[in-house]
């Protein structure tokens, strides 16, 4: 019996420590110091995105379901480019479960995913995902690109990288609601963001 918990994919940036699962090599950018351009009228933010459930049922995951879930987080992406968000690894009501996260789903692509994970129907979870590990990469791919002009600008990025539900996680320390807004312009609707991330601390 094998208890599988849910594997991060944030890039912490602030120490260029990279944690498990994460999409992409870290860096060590520097912390920006500028200061942003002020604006005469207060930002209006988005409804924060909710945190994904850390919450799994009781006792651990079979061996079939351990098995489906480290396939299928291989397969998924490719085979189901256009739908596959992440994958988890239990529900509130039963630990041994599959979660599937998909975006853009029909009934059609749900039961290919079935066929392809070859468990139980009742071994599978499926949620509806913000959009596509594809399309969240896109974002993530920006935000490194833009990372340096970012941080110029006064914004201390401590992670950020792609979740499960294909929302964008990132992780300040400290910023302000026209930064936030800023972001939510150049970046697109789908990011979870902390304002109040610490970096890990090396000792």
């Amino acid at each position: 019996m094998t208890r599988f918990r849910r594997g991060l994919r944030y890039v912490v940036v602030a120490v260029a420590l990279v944690l498990t699962g994460c999409a992409g090599a870290a860096v060590s950018p520097g912390v920006g110091t500028g200061s942003p351009t002020a604006t005469s009228t207060a930002p209006v933010l988005p409804p924060p995105i909710p945190p994904l459930s850390a919450e799994v049922g009781p006792g651990e995951l079979s061996g079939e379901v351990v098995s489906a879930l480290l396939s299928f987080r291989d397969v998924g992406p490719v085979a189901f480019k256009e739908h596959y968000a992440g994958v988890s690894s239990g529900t509130p009501a039963s630990a041994d479960v599959l979660v599937i996260y998909l975006a853009h789903a029909t009934d059609s692509v749900e039961e290919e995913v079935l066929r392809t994970v070859g468990l139980p129907r009742e071994k599978v979870a499926f949620v509806e995902a913000c959009q596509s590990l594809a399309e969240a990469k896109v974002v993530e791919e920006e935000l490194w690109a833009d990372l340096a002009t970012l941080q110029q600008s006064g914004l201390t990025f401590v992670t950020f990288g792609v979740e499960e539900d294909g929302v964008v996680g990132i992780g300040l320390a400290g910023a302000s609601d026209e930064q936030v807004a800023r972001l939510f312009e150049a970046y697109g609707p789908y990011l979870r963001i902390d304002r109040e991330a610490e970096a890990p601390t090396l000792l």
